[in-house]
């Protein structure tokens, strides 16, 4: 059974703030998308984002990855564009640059 996107937002929060802040230095593992900031976007008015999926694993890898969780891409170790920490302690994924 997969969790939808959605409901993987507050449980990827609550494990960021239950966790040691040295350990966050990458994604948790799993399935990480832009999706509810696009959803809020649209809903606000503002620039609607290109939506981006990753997956990660726990040795820190990354791939980007399409709406059916196929790889479109190898797996990578260097940082996710645009990744960085969001002023409540969770991730964010800045648009990116033209």
């Amino acid at each position: 059974m997969r969790i939808p996107h959605l409901l993987r937002i507050p449980a990827f929060a609550l494990a960021v703030t239950a966790s040691p802040l040295g350990a966050q230095n990458a994604l948790p593992p799993g399935v990480w998308t832009n999706t509810e900031d696009a959803y809020f976007a649209e809903e606000e008015g503002r620039q609607t984002p290109e939506w981006r999926a990753f997956e990660a694993t726990e040795d820190g890898r990354w791939r980007a990855i399409d709406a059916y969780w196929e790889p479109l891409g190898e797996w990578r170790t260097d940082a996710v564009p645009g990744l960085t920490r969001a002023a409540n302690g969770g991730w964010q994924v800045l648009p990116a640059h033209r």
